[in-house]
């Protein structure tokens, strides 16, 4: 039995004995972290699954449940790992206190760019989704407008989407887009003026389908 008792201690010894900073029992937490994560990230689909399957076919609630299928699993994995990252008691003074800070903030970083990322995805997804009812009705009407004015749209949102999502991500990942534009020079120049034609000749198309 004396052995039994000792035996308690001795575990949590082994347990909490760190190996270049990290414990045997933070691994083991943040790994049962990672294994809820993917369990609950299933389960999200299943149900979104079930509930799009129950909603009619090229409907709004169809759309949304459709686009926010493997995104929201994903984003419960995105979580998962931010939670399995901070279950590490990792120092926060003495020798290599530079490197952890560094890292906890590229995690940190990474983390709130794929979110970002997450949502740009559903996005896009959702602007598909969206054009597929306005297209479906589209096809029921005489006129030709709506089957050239859809695809437009479609293109046209779903660039918005990138561009300003991918202005977020690198804006969290440390970067200033306004200076690397600004170091483009002239290149830079030359291009913002060839995105304004762009986009004028984009609205003039669309007043000329109106």
């Amino acid at each position: 039995m004396s052995h039994l008792v000792g035996a308690g201690p001795a575990v949590s010894d082994i347990l909490d004995h760190p190996v270049l900073g990290v414990t045997l029992r933070d691994a083991g937490t943040s790994l049962l972290l990672l294994i809820a994560a993917v369990a609950i990230g299933l389960i999200v689909r299943l149900v979104l699954h079930a509930l799009r399957n129950r909603a009619p076919r090229l409907s709004v609630r169809w759309a949304v449940l459709d686009a926010l299928d493997r995104p929201a699993a994903w984003g419960v994995y995105v979580v998962g790992v931010w939670a399995a990252v901070s279950a590490f008691d990792l120092p926060e003074g003495g020798p290599g206190a530079d490197i952890v800070f560094n890292l906890d903030k590229f995690v940190t970083r990474s983390l709130t760019a794929a979110t970002v990322a997450l949502g740009i995805w559903f996005g896009i997804r959702l602007v598909d989704n969206l054009a597929a009812i306005w297209q479906a009705k589209a096809e029921r009407t005489e006129s030709r407008f709506d089957d050239q004015l859809v695809p437009l749209v479609r293109k046209t949102a779903k660039v918005f989407l990138v561009v300003v999502g991918g202005v977020m991500i690198f804006q969290e990942l440390g970067y200033s887009v306004t200076s690397m534009v600004a170091g483009l020079g002239i290149g830079g120049a030359a291009f913002a003026l060839a995105a304004k034609d762009t986009v004028a000749n984009l609205f003039g198309a669309i007043v000329i389908f109106v």
